[in-house]
């Protein structure tokens, strides 16, 4: 199944679509947030947030076939 994922910040360096800013990822039936995090080539401890529909999911919620997942990295300042 194709799950979206639209990265922030310094993840976008994993983005392989033509924007730039996202990617999608084809993860097996069953798969869990953090499956498509792995699958995007990010480690748990480089995501801060995922939202899914307007709200924050943990990575061992399950995904659905064609979701958009919004990862967002550690936020810094001073």
């Amino acid at each position: 199944m194709i799950v979206a994922v639209e990265l922030h910040g310094a993840l976008r360096r994993v983005a392989t679509d033509v924007d730039g800013r996202s990617a999608r990822v084809d993860v097996g039936y069953g798969a869990s947030v953090a499956d498509v995090v792995a699958a995007a080539g990010l480690r748990a401890e480089e995501v801060w947030r995922i939202a899914r529909g307007g709200d924050f999911v943990d990575l061992a919620q399950a995904v659905r076939d064609g979701d958009r997942l919004v990862v967002f990295p550690p936020l810094g300042g001073g």
